[in-house]
């Protein structure tokens, strides 16, 4: 039942999307050469509470979070790696996302008995900064469960996961 649940859900998230979409007059795409490297970038994740681009990127050897700002002609500008406890030394984070002003989405490394898996986790901001990732409960398995995005108005959430039923 949760996985025909989950579908719905992201059928519900296509037409909603596609049904805004129509709104938009849509422009060539191209490339972003303040943010791409010779290295992976993906998963952009726009925090409009602070009007910063959020996104992945390997040129550290790891995925990490990448922050970049915009200048006054909207493009983005100086990526820096996020530094932030949401930022691990030890494992990569990938996917994220923002419900709130103070709450993160994102996906991580948890060690479970027999190997590592990537889950969906949290962190919030306390006393101005974000605090170490935890794992969400209702997401933590010893498959993969990740990849978490989070809708704009926070009422819906679709990822990805293995299901072994």
């Amino acid at each position: 039942m949760k996985r025909i649940r989950n579908i719905i859900c992201l059928v519900c998230l296509l037409c909603a999307v596609g049904s805004k979409a129509m709104e938009y007059t849509w422009t060539e795409p191209m490339p972003l050469i303040h943010l791409n490297t010779k290295f992976d970038e993906f998963a952009p994740s726009w925090n409009k509470w602070e009007s910063k681009l959020y996104f992945n990127s390997t040129r550290n050897g790891k995925s990490q979070f990448f922050v970049a700002d915009t200048n006054l002609n909207s493009e983005f500008i100086n990526p820096l790696l996020f530094k932030s406890l949401i930022n691990s030394n030890r494992e990569n984070r990938s996917y994220i996302s923002f419900p709130s002003k103070d709450k993160a989405i994102l996906s991580a490394f948890r060690l479970h008995s027999k190997n590592s898996y990537l889950n969906i986790f949290c962190s919030d901001i306390i006393r101005n900064a974000w605090c170490e990732p935890y794992p969400i409960e209702n997401f933590s398995t010893e498959n993969f469960c990740a990849q978490a995005s989070v809708s704009p108005d926070g009422s819906a959430m679709i990822y990805s996961t293995i299901n072994n039923n």
